[in-house]
């Protein structure tokens, strides 16, 4: 189990089967807020933030984050954060999970630390009422892309996803993603299985037997701790330790070695500047 998902880790990290190659290096951005319920009560001397909001956006390049804090008194209750893959997971094709269906896929191959891959990849896949045709490239292109998913109206489906973030976390979240027959979106018979990404969110992940996602779940325990109890209308500064690689906010240590704790921070000040 932990060869296989480390090398689905590699093929995602490495090789950018649909979107891009990305390191654990943070590359992530804001792009998307959702405003749940949020109030403010001003005297003529204080604002007292109140409220709960959420912020979305690409992190390493291959998955979307969600960040939600809750606010009383000005200062953070809750936070929580959670990640899907982008299509580059759930729209890569399993032989055995095809089996006697007619499935398009764009196949290619790649070389990491010495090995070869063979990539296949379904060409038409949906989100929301999107259908999205993909093409493969004969060179990577500026986001390093070898295979881009694109319709009538959105060119590049990374680009679209990096500033409509909270938009594929919802359909996500609403199951409605899947591969299909063609450029129509016609549904097969008997409905594709999304392998790994079936539970999409941190669900996922926790349910999984491998040492890196249990060494995610606790890296991100430790940022959400570290962001409780603070008051984000201003960005604390963040520092990594050169030589333990933690994290600390404001000159205290969170725990977190993950290069995108700082991506994480950013969101929840973004979620913040909402309330």
């Amino acid at each position: 189990m932990e060869e296989k998902l480390f090398m689905k880790k590699n093929f995602l990290f490495v090789a950018a089967l649909v979107l891009t190659a990305g390191s654990l290096a943070s590359c992530g951005e804001v792009s998307s807020i959702d405003n749940t319920s949020a109030s403010a009560e001003s005297t003529s001397t204080v604002t007292t933030v109140e409220g709960t909001a959420s912020a979305y956006g690409l992190v390493d390049g291959v998955c979307v984050s969600k960040t939600t804090i809750v606010v009383a008194n000005s200062l953070t209750t809750s936070v929580t954060i959670d990640e899907t893959f982008t299509p580059g997971d759930w729209a890569s094709i399993n032989s055995e999970e095809v089996t006697g269906q007619d499935v398009d896929v764009i196949t290619y191959s790649y070389n990491a630390w010495g090995t070869d891959y063979n990539v296949e990849m379904a060409k038409f896949i949906k989100i929301g009422d999107k259908v999205f045709t993909g093409t493969l490239l004969t060179e990577a292109d500026a986001n390093n892309q070898w295979i881009v998913y694109s319709n009538d109206e959105i060119a590049n489906l990374f680009t679209y996803i990096s500033e409509n973030a909270g938009w594929y976390y919802t359909q996500v979240e609403n199951d409605a993603i899947s591969i299909v027959s063609d450029a129509e979106g016609t549904a097969f018979a008997t409905p594709y299985t999304l392998g790994s990404i079936t539970a999409h969110t941190t669900n996922f992940k926790a349910d999984e037997d491998n040492s890196y996602w249990a060494g995610w779940k606790t890296n991100i325990a430790s940022i959400q701790t570290a962001l409780t109890g603070l008051n984000l209308s201003e960005k604390p500064a963040v520092v990594q330790d050169e030589e333990t690689g933690i994290f600390s906010f404001g000159g205290v240590a969170t725990g977190s070695s993950l290069t995108s704790t700082e991506t994480y921070v950013d969101q929840a000040v973004a979620a913040w500047a909402t309330l």
